[in-house]
């Protein structure tokens, strides 16, 4: 029998107005099950097998909500764990993946960088936001790994530089004459942490580095 001819409504709670419409929660399988025992002939009820296996996956319904309200619990913990392990951070000096670089108002900047094999006539360029190369610094031979330098925020005609966003390359060659490009650190104290794009990243001035860019702590 279908129940939309008997006029048969089942009780339900009031709609809640932030719920998908498209979407069935474990009252609309409840009201389901009651209208279909309501409903039976009872001269020929349901078979039992069947019944039951509609208890089942009712039940195996209730376990799945169960189980996702489990795991956005879950991941409020894990967030709110991370957050506050993000948050420790601020303080400490980092170094992270990365060629770019915030010139203070006064003092220097640290620049590392990392090479994947011994170099030769290896230079040291430091750019501006507008691509003008304002800075370059000869280095001549340099063993394969990390290595550092001190910027004093000077152009190369010794004048101080403003404050602000910069980026630089280590480049030269390899044994075998051929190109190699080391590949940037920024190193520096972190000043803060952001969720703004809706995961944490760390700020070092005015530079955001994701967590997964982050090497060294110390």
């Amino acid at each position: 029998m279908d129940i939309r001819q008997t006029g048969w409504t089942p009780n339900t709670p009031a709609k809640d107005p932030n719920r998908n419409p498209n979407e069935l929660n474990r009252q609309d399988f409840l009201n389901l099950l009651i209208a279909q025992m309501s409903m039976q002939d009872p001269l020929n009820p349901a078979d039992p097998a069947q019944f039951m296996a509609q208890l089942a996956q009712f039940s195996n319904v209730e376990q799945l909500i169960r189980a996702n309200d489990k795991l956005d619990q879950l991941a409020l913990s894990q967030a709110a764990m991370s957050g506050t392990a993000v948050a420790s951070l601020v303080g400490r000096t980092v170094t992270v993946q990365g060629d770019r670089v915030t010139l203070p108002t006064e003092g220097s900047a640290e620049l590392a960088y990392h090479l994947p094999a011994a170099g030769s006539e290896m230079v040291l360029n430091i750019t501006d936001a507008s691509g003008k190369v304002v800075r370059s610094v000869p280095l001549g031979e340099l063993a394969a790994g990390p290595g550092r330098y001190t910027w004093d925020g000077r152009d190369g005609s010794g004048n101080r530089l403003p404050a602000g966003e910069y980026t630089f390359s280590v480049t030269g060659r390899d044994s075998d004459g051929e190109p190699l490009t080391a590949s940037g650190r920024v190193t520096g104290v972190v000043t803060g942490v952001s969720y703004e794009k809706g995961y944490p990243e760390i700020l070092i001035g005015d530079l955001r580095v994701a967590l997964g860019d982050v090497i060294e702590v110390s």
